[in-house]
């Protein structure tokens, strides 16, 4: 056999291979987050009015991708306890992911109203400001962050790529 076919025949096993395993540990991914939201569906059926149970079903959501689904618990955490900036943190990274930048901004202003030492609310705030067109306001956020937590790499990485 020649080696070119050689080679074609390794690589083609290789990739077979790897296609299986990846389809098999992304398999495995989804029956685990399938589980993490039947425990915190279950554990809200049992404490429908816990905030913290709502906002982690919410994030378990926003890592499915289901974004809508985010939302409402994140929305519904806020309206159970209205004082934690994170829900409002939460709520504002998913409005940003669906590019809804102006609803981001109100829920990360509301979330630094609440704790106005939130680093991580000015970084992601900057960043969506960013991704709106605001680049001098998403400056002044990663500056804020830097401020706030001078260890904060990715605001320098987002500061840095930043030009007047």
């Amino acid at each position: 056999m020649q080696p070119f076919i050689k080679t074609c025949i390794f690589t083609l096993g290789f990739l077979v291979c790897s296609t299986v395993i990846f389809a098999e540990k992304a398999d495995e991914q989804n029956k685990s987050a399938r589980k993490t939201l039947e425990e915190y569906n279950q554990a809200i059926r049992l404490d429908p009015d816990n905030a913290e149970l709502h906002r982690n079903r919410g994030v378990a959501y926003k890592k499915q991708r289901l974004f809508d689904h985010a939302l409402k618990d994140f929305s519904r955490a806020i309206q159970l306890d209205p004082d934690d900036a994170g829900n409002y943190s939460n709520r504002g990274n998913t409005y940003s992911k669906l590019g809804q930048f102006v609803r981001a901004i109100e829920d990360y202003d509301q979330a630094l109203r609440l704790d106005p030492a939130n680093a991580p609310a000015y970084y992601k705030r900057g960043v969506t400001h960013e991704n709106f067109g605001h680049p001098r306001l998403a400056m002044i956020d990663f500056e804020q962050a830097i401020n706030l937590d001078p260890n904060y790499a990715a605001a320098y990485n987002n500061r840095g790529g930043w030009s007047p």
